[in-house]
């Protein structure tokens, strides 16, 4: 806390990279809502923005990120690069 109130905090996740990361080292599935509430405890968080690729081919992960929407103040989904 400072003299002018309650320090603000904002998320920003690259999801992705979490995503893959715990996914490889840890052996566990992150889930970017849990992460969100464990970063906000304690912080008055003031935005979250997560970051994504986004498959559009992909009903489950459509579904994930249309949740999240209205969730999280500001959702990016990228698509994902197409190699030929």
């Amino acid at each position: 806390m400072t003299e002018a109130g309650p320090v603000k905090a904002m998320i920003f996740m690259d999801f992705s990279n979490v995503f893959l990361h715990a996914k490889k080292k840890l052996g566990k599935r992150a889930d970017a809502l849990d992460l969100g509430r464990l970063l906000s405890v304690g912080r008055n968080v003031a935005q979250s923005h997560y970051f994504s690729s986004e498959d559009p081919d992909n009903p489950g992960q459509v579904k994930y990120h249309d949740h999240l929407r209205r969730l999280w103040d500001k959702i990016t989904g990228f698509p994902i690069p197409q190699h030929q």
